[in-house]
């Protein structure tokens, strides 16, 4: 019995965690990458958005606090394999209060805080993260919008904000010495790095699509139950309702009006935020690598190999010749990979969607479009780093 080593469960590290003011719950993040199983156990989940998520004394669960609750939903979700998990986190969300929407809708965005970096919407962010993993990466702009409670430069920043980070960090306690005799083990905090899936890259970009498209200020559709669903990326904002005065024929739904100069406003607000965050060069940036980082790693592979062959010894001739045609024909495979490499069709939609909030930008501003012009020509890797390599992958399927 003595011998005997103890699991500890994801319930025990909670009630533990619990003890602390303000709740410390980075054993539990940490956990929650290597042990994720233990969470769906003994009602863990329910009682870590019941106890900390819906809390609203600051000396219990701060705001740190119910950052490392969403990471750690994040986290489980991020197997798309285990359908029962998202199903079980999508009824967990559900056990949010309205005091945590109001909590969400009023975190601090902009500005710099007292270290001088600039303040990110935080929570937003990871809502999104989890909402994004949750339902399958199918989120549409309207959903990010009901998350932002209508705010579309949040919303925004939102994207932004995740697409430049483009990873999450996170501290988990690693042992650093064990224990010797008369003596105990010494531990120590480590940064672990995760990079985004490639699913969530796409995800984001498809959304950006929906906040200048012009169907998210004007409908052309009746206001009425029987509309039909809007494509992906787009949003519909509230109808207004039917009246049924004069000569209108109560029969038909009135149109969604929307101020063309309101729409120039909020198209100018857009196009102030993208030249101040440089989004055209971190879209540029994240769908370069998640769409033709692989060609790359190809090419170092290649150049590895050519080095490697340069640097045998003469006096083993024929063992070098076998070294050099090995090498050529796992480059001739590298090769052939890369041709063979075709984009799917979310790939697909992703670059179209990018391309249709940059362009709409440019069409439907009324002031900084030649700056905007000038922006994308020149002061980004738009054109380098995806235009061109998109248009080759084009070529190269349409052989």
């Amino acid at each position: 019995m003595a011998g005997r080593r103890m699991s500890l469960g994801a319930k025990w590290q909670l009630d533990a965690a619990l003890l602390s003011m303000p709740v410390d719950l980075t054993t539990l993040v940490s956990m929650s990458l290597t042990d994720p199983e233990a969470f769906f156990k003994d009602d863990c989940l329910h009682r870590m958005v019941k106890i900390l998520l819906n809390e609203s004394n600051s000396k219990r669960s701060d705001h740190n606090t119910k950052l490392d609750v969403l990471t750690i939903l994040a986290n489980l979700a991020k197997d798309q394999k285990n359908e029962e998990a998202r199903d079980e986190i999508k009824v967990v969300l559900g056990g949010c209060n309205e005091w945590f929407d109001e909590y969400l809708t009023s975190e601090p965005i902009g500005g710099q805080d007292e270290h001088g970096m600039p303040i990110e919407p935080e929570m937003h962010k990871s809502m999104l993260l989890v909402l994004s993993r949750v339902y399958d990466y199918s989120l549409k702009t309207e959903d990010l919008l009901d998350l932002t409670n209508g705010n579309r430069q949040i919303a925004l920043i939102t994207v932004v904000s995740l697409l430049e980070d483009g990873e999450t960090y996170t501290t988990e306690l690693a042992q650093r010495k064990g224990a010797q005799p008369g003596q105990v083990a010494q531990w120590e905090r480590k940064l672990v790095c995760e990079r985004y899936e490639r699913e969530l890259v796409l995800q984001l970009c498809r959304l950006l699509r929906g906040f200048t498209h012009p169907t998210a200020y004007f409908s052309s559709m009746p206001s009425n139950p029987k509309q039909p669903a809007m494509a992906d990326g787009e949003y519909r904002l509230g109808d207004m309702p039917s009246t049924s005065g004069g000569g209108g024929g109560g029969d038909e739904g009135e149109l969604a009006l929307y101020s063309v100069d309101h729409f120039s406003e909020e198209i100018n607000s857009l196009l102030d935020l993208t030249l101040a965050t440089r989004l055209v060069e971190k879209l540029a940036v994240a769908l370069h690598d998640c769409l033709f980082g692989f060609e790359e790693d190809l090419d170092e592979v290649e150049g590895m190999d050519i080095h490697a062959q340069a640097g045998e010894d003469e006096k083993d001739g024929e063992r070098r010749g076998q070294d050099a045609d090995a090498s050529g024909g796992a480059s001739g495979v590298g090769e052939r990979a890369a041709e063979s490499r075709h984009l799917d069709k979310h790939e697909h939609q992703a670059v179209a969607s990018v391309h249709a909030f940059l362009q709409n930008l440019y069409f439907y501003g009324t002031r900084r479009t030649a700056e905007y012009q000038q922006h994308l020509l020149a002061d980004t890797i738009l054109i380098p780093r995806l235009v061109l390599p998109y248009l080759d992958a084009c070529v190269r399927e349409a052989r």
